[in-house]
């Protein structure tokens, strides 16, 4: 009978362990999908912030190179040594 029940409470114990190990783990892998969801987020964001500020960059520039080579066709035209 003693021992019936101490195998009985080992099995309750193993059951309520393998549970909470279930718990945890299933806890753990939903922290690491929000992690690296927010992570992804945040690249993604960071990515686009990028873009923007290179794009800005490189309309200045693309504008300045422009404002550059016709202010010097200008100068060539008004000293006509084209």
């Amino acid at each position: 009978a003693m021992k019936t029940l101490l195998l009985k409470e080992r099995q309750e114990k193993l059951q309520l362990e393998m549970h909470l190990r279930d718990e945890i783990c299933n806890e753990v892998v939903e922290q690491m999908q929000q992690r690296e969801q927010w992570c992804s987020e945040h690249l993604d964001t960071q990515k686009e912030l990028l873009e923007e500020m290179y794009e800005e960059k490189l309309n200045i520039l693309k504008e300045s190179l422009t404002s550059f080579y016709q202010e010097e066709i200008q100068s060539c035209i008004s000293i006509r040594k084209c």
